[in-house]
């Protein structure tokens, strides 16, 4: 489904009839399908530019500037937090050229310093998306963005709906998303939140690398110790927002921080970390577990709880999960609450209301 090539149409004719449409631009992408490469023409093929990316992002282009004479010149990239392009520079750190633009993306203004090398070196603008000239709008990958108007151009994929049909672990993901009213518009753009999310594949909204990196950095000022830290960035991550758990690997080693500790340990292999409300849900590929002295407190793929404090310590609340168990200490039988403390973890269970101490794996 990822787009290769994009033509003009000529005339309106059957399918399968010659005329139709005249290629106009061809692509070679990266594994993630990103344009690395951008060739123009149809019976002649000729190169336009290559783009650089690593992790994901864009890093640079290279192209050939109308007003190098002939030569082709490197183009190095400076974005947001959104990833939207503000500032591009030459292969010295001379700025070529800066853009602006509204929160939905519309009303790009690009300015030029005038150097030799100073061009629009490619089309990636608003968080990053080729922007086609023909229509204006942004090529996100599921679907095709109106910066115009802030909406979708087609509506939502809807993969959820078939979330309240599935296993255990993706009806609760079904039912945290339909409680914000806000996915029930098709066409939206991430909640109407421009300025805070992004949507990377045109499916669904979440936080990108640097915003995370922000939310780890705010919470280090306020953590003593790596479990308050992992409930910290929990918590500052906001409401209704998602983070894929490649995003938060790099973010994490973007900081160098290492989470230590239970709720580390979640964070660690979470495939995806979402929040609808106050409600955070983390899921994995496999059960989620974190060590203990006597054995390994097991929970499910996908756990939903609430993160708040508890005698001055992180703790983890209304957890709603399948089958937890401790091995070593008791049977399958839900827990009501995970207490981070400095020593250990006091758990609490929901049947009669028990405590007793877990002690971290030493």
């Amino acid at each position: 489904g990822r787009r290769t090539a994009k033509g003009s149409v000529s005339s309106l004719a059957c399918p399968g009839s010659s005329g139709l449409s005249t290629l106009t631009n061809q692509y070679l992408l990266g594994q993630a399908g990103e344009q690395v490469t951008e060739l123009m023409g149809s019976s002649t093929i000729t190169w336009y530019h290559t783009n650089a990316f690593i992790g994901g992002k864009l890093l640079g282009t290279y192209d050939i500037p109308s007003g190098n004479s002939g030569v082709a010149a490197l183009h190095f990239q400076l974005t947001d937090w959104l990833g939207s392009r503000r500032v591009q520079t030459d292969a010295t750190g001379q700025i070529e050229e800066t853009s602006q633009s509204l929160p939905n993306g519309d009303g790009l203004v690009l300015t030029s310093t005038g150097l030799p090398t100073s061009d629009d070196a490619t089309e990636h603008h608003f968080t990053g998306k080729e922007r086609d000239t023909e229509s204006g709008n942004d090529y996100f990958g599921a679907r095709y963005y109106a910066s115009t108007m802030g909406r979708w151009m087609s509506p939502d994929p809807l993969p959820w709906l078939d979330w309240q049909h599935g296993d255990d672990d993706e009806k609760v993901r079904f039912r945290d998303y339909i409680s914000n009213p806000q996915h029930f518009d098709m066409y939206a753009y991430v909640l109407n939140n421009p300025l805070r999310l992004t949507d990377p594949d045109g499916m669904t909204e979440q936080l990108n690398e640097k915003q995370v990196v922000q939310i780890i950095q705010n919470a280090e000022k306020t953590s003593s110790n790596p479990g308050q830290l992992a409930g910290n960035i929990l918590n500052s991550l906001g409401k209704d927002v998602s983070v894929t758990g490649s995003v938060l690997s790099a973010a994490l080693k973007d900081t160098k921080v290492n989470l230590d500790g239970p709720v580390g340990s979640l964070l660690a292999k979470a495939d995806s970390i979402t929040k609808s409300g106050n409600t955070v849900t983390i899921t994995s590929k496999s059960d989620s577990t974190v060590p203990t002295e006597k054995g390994t407190l097991k929970l499910g793929s996908s756990i939903s709880f609430n993160v708040g404090t508890v005698n001055g310590n992180v703790a983890l609340t209304n957890i709603q999960n399948v089958g937890v168990k401790v091995k070593s200490y008791l049977p399958a039988v839900p827990i009501r609450s995970l207490e981070l403390q400095p020593k250990g973890i006091l758990i609490t269970l929901a049947v009669g209301g028990p405590q007793f101490m877990a002690y971290p794996n030493q």
